[in-house]
Protein backbone atom coordinates (compact mmCIF):
# COMPACT_ATOMS: atom_id res chain seq x y z
CA UNK A 1 0.00 0.00 0.00
CA UNK A 2 1.34 3.33 -0.90
CA UNK A 3 0.16 5.21 2.15
CA UNK A 4 -1.05 4.26 5.53
CA UNK A 5 -1.05 1.51 7.44
CA UNK A 6 -0.37 -1.97 6.40
CA UNK A 7 -2.89 -4.29 6.29
CA UNK A 8 -3.14 -7.79 5.17
CA UNK A 9 -5.36 -9.82 3.36
CA UNK A 10 -6.94 -11.40 6.13
CA UNK A 11 -7.39 -8.35 7.82
CA UNK A 12 -9.54 -7.16 4.92
CA UNK A 13 -11.40 -10.47 5.02
CA UNK A 14 -12.18 -9.85 8.60
CA UNK A 15 -13.00 -6.34 8.12
CA UNK A 16 -15.32 -6.97 4.91
CA UNK A 17 -17.18 -9.93 6.79
CA UNK A 18 -17.88 -7.74 9.71
CA UNK A 19 -19.08 -5.09 7.36
CA UNK A 20 -21.19 -7.31 5.40
CA UNK A 21 -22.64 -8.30 8.85
CA UNK A 22 -23.37 -4.91 9.94
CA UNK A 23 -23.12 -2.14 7.97
CA UNK A 24 -25.17 -2.83 4.49
CA UNK A 25 -26.96 0.57 3.08
CA UNK A 26 -25.88 4.13 4.78
CA UNK A 27 -29.06 3.45 7.43
CA UNK A 28 -26.18 1.40 9.10
CA UNK A 29 -23.32 2.94 8.90
CA UNK A 30 -21.05 2.89 11.75
CA UNK A 31 -18.91 6.06 12.58
CA UNK A 32 -15.16 5.64 13.01
CA UNK A 33 -15.34 5.62 17.12
CA UNK A 34 -18.07 3.38 17.04
CA UNK A 35 -15.75 0.37 14.32
CA UNK A 36 -12.55 1.74 17.07
CA UNK A 37 -15.02 0.87 19.92
CA UNK A 38 -16.87 -2.56 18.55
CA UNK A 39 -13.45 -3.94 16.49
CA UNK A 40 -10.67 -1.77 17.82
CA UNK A 41 -9.91 -0.18 14.36
CA UNK A 42 -7.18 2.99 14.68
CA UNK A 43 -8.54 5.76 12.38
CA UNK A 44 -5.68 5.06 10.44
CA UNK A 45 -5.69 1.32 10.39
CA UNK A 46 -9.89 1.76 9.14
CA UNK A 47 -8.68 3.92 5.98
CA UNK A 48 -6.20 1.59 5.42
CA UNK A 49 -8.70 -1.39 5.42
CA UNK A 50 -11.52 0.33 3.09
CA UNK A 51 -8.52 0.96 0.67
CA UNK A 52 -7.33 -2.11 0.54
CA UNK A 53 -10.68 -3.51 0.12
CA UNK A 54 -11.63 -0.60 -2.54
CA UNK A 55 -8.33 -1.48 -4.30
CA UNK A 56 -9.77 -5.62 -4.11
CA UNK A 57 -12.45 -4.49 -5.87
CA UNK A 58 -15.00 -4.49 -2.64
CA UNK A 59 -17.60 -1.11 -2.41
CA UNK A 60 -17.24 -0.01 1.06
CA UNK A 61 -17.25 4.05 1.60
CA UNK A 62 -17.19 6.73 4.21
CA UNK A 63 -19.65 9.36 4.72
CA UNK A 64 -21.18 11.93 7.28
CA UNK A 65 -22.96 9.13 8.38
CA UNK A 66 -19.77 6.60 9.48
CA UNK A 67 -18.51 3.66 7.12
CA UNK A 68 -20.94 0.92 4.90
CA UNK A 69 -21.51 -0.86 2.02
CA UNK A 70 -23.91 0.77 -0.40
CA UNK A 71 -26.66 -0.66 -1.45
CA UNK A 72 -27.68 1.49 -4.59
CA UNK A 73 -25.90 4.38 -7.15
CA UNK A 74 -27.63 6.64 -4.42
CA UNK A 75 -25.94 5.75 -1.92
CA UNK A 76 -23.05 6.69 -4.23
CA UNK A 77 -23.50 10.35 -4.06
CA UNK A 78 -21.85 11.72 -0.73
CA UNK A 79 -19.13 9.51 -0.35
CA UNK A 80 -18.11 10.35 -4.11
CA UNK A 81 -18.58 14.02 -3.90
CA UNK A 82 -16.73 14.40 -0.80
CA UNK A 83 -13.74 12.68 -2.12
CA UNK A 84 -14.18 15.27 -5.48
CA UNK A 85 -13.74 17.73 -2.66
CA UNK A 86 -10.76 16.65 -1.01
CA UNK A 87 -9.13 15.93 -4.30
CA UNK A 88 -9.93 19.31 -5.32
CA UNK A 89 -8.87 20.81 -1.89
CA UNK A 90 -5.23 18.99 -2.15
CA UNK A 91 -4.83 20.23 -5.99
CA UNK A 92 -5.36 23.84 -4.92
CA UNK A 93 -2.49 22.99 -2.09
CA UNK A 94 -0.06 21.68 -4.48
CA UNK A 95 -0.82 24.72 -6.51
CA UNK A 96 -0.21 27.60 -3.45
CA UNK A 97 2.75 25.73 -2.78
CA UNK A 98 4.38 25.21 -6.51
CA UNK A 99 3.77 28.92 -6.63
CA UNK A 100 5.55 29.81 -3.43
CA UNK A 101 8.29 27.35 -4.58
CA UNK A 102 8.58 29.63 -7.68
CA UNK A 103 8.42 32.92 -5.78
CA UNK A 104 11.22 31.71 -2.99
CA UNK A 105 13.40 30.44 -5.93
CA UNK A 106 13.02 32.74 -8.40
CA UNK A 107 13.00 36.18 -7.09
CA UNK A 108 16.17 37.91 -6.44
CA UNK A 109 15.53 38.47 -2.89
CA UNK A 110 14.75 34.69 -2.53
CA UNK A 111 11.56 35.76 -2.27
CA UNK A 112 11.31 37.09 1.03
CA UNK A 113 10.08 40.40 1.85
CA UNK A 114 12.99 41.25 4.41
Amino acid sequence: MAHGAMVSATEVTTFLTRLQATTRGRANALTARQLRERWGYSDRTLRALVHAANEAGHLVVASDAGYYIPLSTRELDEPVRRLESQALEMLARARQIKELGRMAFEMPCGGRLF
